[in-house]
């Protein structure tokens, strides 16, 4: 078990790592992470993709609901620990729900850009949603892009004023009456 998303002990993510469970079938694993009750239960396990070097299933007790945010870079520390061999000395290649996802190692660390489910120009009608929800003036609305990587949530960057008035960046995260007036992550930044 391993405390991760925190620098200090017993303030993160309490996590169970299982490996070697390649046998285990999705109830056993289930039943497993049951009795565990942590926040969720790791299996690292073969991969299916020829391009993998390991596959990771998250697993929560059926009567949990949780919220996936995945550590990438723990369950690959996790999979060196517990003896895996990358195929290459400076990238590591973790197949998840999530596809392959690239870990590069070097100078003792992990390091990794999260796949996103969704990228680019949101529509016209999905910014004006956005700049409603977030009382952003369409002048203050410079650009916007998705950054979707799974869990429901808004960025928010504010432009300048030109009168010397300055808006503080601010970070939002998801609430259930965000999800029903927008389902997904806009990101608004200024220039």
């Amino acid at each position: 078990m391993v405390d991760v998303f925190a620098v200090d002990r017993f303030f993160g993510n309490p996590v169970a790592g299982i490996s070697g469970a390649g046998g285990l079938e999705t109830q056993d694993m289930q039943g497993i992470a049951r009795w565990f009750n942590l926040s969720e239960t790791t299996v690292l396990l073969p991969p299916t993709r020829s391009e993998a070097d390991y596959r990771v299933r998250i697993i929560h007790a059926p009567e949990r609901d949780s919220l996936r945010l995945p550590s990438y870079a723990w369950h690959c520390h996790a999979w060196l620990a517990a003896g895996g061999k990358p195929k290459s000395d400076d990238e590591i290649v973790q197949e998840c729900g999530a596809g392959l996802v690239k870990i590069r190692r070097g100078s003792g660390r992990l390091s990794f850009a999260p796949p996103l489910i969704r990228s680019g120009a949101p529509t016209e009608n999905e910014l004006a949603d956005a700049r409603r929800l977030l009382r952003i003036a369409l002048e203050d609305a410079l650009d916007a892009a998705w950054i979707d990587n799974g869990p429901d949530g808004w960025t928010n960057a504010d432009a300048e004023r030109q009168t010397g008035h300055q808006r503080s960046n601010q970070m939002m995260f998801p609430i259930p009456i965000w999800r029903c007036c927008f389902p997904r992550p806009i990101l608004i930044k200024s220039g």
